[in-house]
């Protein structure tokens, strides 16, 4: 014992981001109840980062978090540091040898804390980091065991250069991926108003190390995780976002019962083959979603259209107009006195206005069939006129009900889009 036990005020949050379906990430802590647990053994947070896909990192993020802290607590070795390194030993033999049978890698990256009255214990393997601010400075405790962190390291590549690498996610060294894994671990003493962060690469991706340092030193750790988690989100979230604060204290100052009532009751020992069998069943059960809002423009959009190709197929029209008030409301084919056919030249006209001008959806310019009409339409027609001919009448009806089928469609979806959002 080096000096009196210190408080600690603690939060977390694991966010799915805004990309992937399923968090890999997971973090659990036991805070020990009993004084002589606490004096012997201290509190331990672990916070993992899942690498394999979302059934495989799933699986072996958790059940790396759990395994930790079940053996770290039941081991009877006197020295934390030693258990800790055993205690990911253990966890990484078995994921390794539960993986080797599977056709899919399974592997987690992870950083672990211990607090032993105002002593500090981390060990990690990946590139899941631990952070220590104190005085408003900040100091990255870990090392990356990344490719391009390494390279870093040996003055192949410049930090710069390192955040723009294309195998900058490659990982050399994770919790399951070899039978074998070294463990980095690190210790210091404690002191009061120490701020201690935890968290994934999804959070170091989008937050510096000076904004990380502006929120936890100037709130506490769950308004600062809260605000960490949003603001990753907010500038991508294109991974899962996972950060736990904790915050050296008065053994004496009212703490945040909410965030230490997510602690872990007991660690108890998991089971590899139930935590899959879990995380299988929650995926083939989908969460329902809410209900989208239609607006009228949508409905009203919709149903204009399906009303004029009703029109259209019942009577060979499209409908634009009134035909008693002598408006056209189709494009018919007129016939001379001898029964012979003779151009529209004004319905041509007027479609082909419509139709030579291109519509555009969300994915880009729609292609139109080839207007044909005009100087020289007779001989691509064969009807032996100027104008459009009969062929040329029936490209510019396919023009009109295909425009109008894509004006629908992208009226429907304009209207869709506006109501959902908030």
């Amino acid at each position: 014992m080096t000096g009196p036990p210190l408080g600690i005020d603690v939060a977390f949050r694991s966010d799915t981001g805004r990309t992937r379906r399923h968090n890999e990430d997971y973090v659990g802590y036991y805070e020990p109840q009993s004084d002589h647990e606490m004096a012997a053994s201290g509190r331990l947070y672990i916070v993992a980062d899942g690498v394999g896909g979302a059934a495989a990192g799933e699986v072996a993020s958790q059940y790396a978090v759990r395994k930790v802290l079940a053996e770290y607590y039941a081991a009877d070795e006197p020295d934390p540091e030693s258990r800790l390194i055993r205690a990911v030993t253990a966890a990484n033999a078995d994921i390794y040898n539960f993986a080797d049978a599977r056709p899919r890698p399974m592997a987690t990256t992870l950083v672990a804390a211990v607090v032993r009255e105002d002593e500090l214990i981390i060990a990690n393997v990946g590139d899941s980091r631990a952070y220590l601010v104190r005085g408003g400075k900040i100091r990255q405790v870990t090392e990356d065991h990344s490719l391009t962190a390494q390279m870093v390291r040996q003055g192949k590549l410049s930090e710069e250069e390192a955040e723009l690498h294309p195998k900058r996610n490659l990982l050399v060294r994770t919790v399951g991926g070899a039978d074998r894994v070294q463990v980095d671990v690190f210790g210091g003493p404690l002191l009061l108003g120490d701020v201690v962060v935890l968290c994934t690469d999804g959070l170091t991706r989008y937050v510096s190390e000076a904004e990380i340092t502006e929120a936890v030193s100037s709130m506490r750790p769950q308004q600062a995780v809260d605000v960490l988690v949003r603001t990753a989100n907010e500038r991508g979230g294109k991974d899962n976002i996972t950060v736990l604060v904790l915050q050296v204290v008065e053994p004496d100052d009212d703490l945040d019962t909410e965030p230490r009532a997510r602690a872990l009751d007991a660690p108890d020992s998991p089971d590899l083959h139930e935590i899959e069998q879990t995380l299988a069943a929650r995926r083939e059960t989908p969460t329902p979603r809410p209900p989208v809002p239609v607006s009228p423009l949508a409905l009203g959009a919709v149903a204009a259209v399906a009303l004029g190709l009703v029109l259209l197929a019942l009577g060979g029209g499209f409908a634009g107009g009134s035909a008693a008030a002598g408006t056209p409301t189709a494009l018919p084919p007129r016939h001379d006195a001898g029964g012979q056919y003779r151009p529209n030249r004004d319905a041509e006209r007027r479609l082909r206005g419509r139709c030579r001008r291109p519509l555009y959806g969300r994915g880009g310019p729609v292609r139109k069939p080839r207007v044909v009409g005009g100087r020289g339409a007779h001989r691509r027609a064969g009807t032996g006129r100027r104008g459009a001919g009969r062929a040329d009448v029936e490209r510019f009806r396919e023009c009109l009900v295909a425009a109008a089928a894509h004006a629908a469609g992208r009226h429907a979806r304009d209207g869709l889009g506006l109501a959902g959002q908030s």
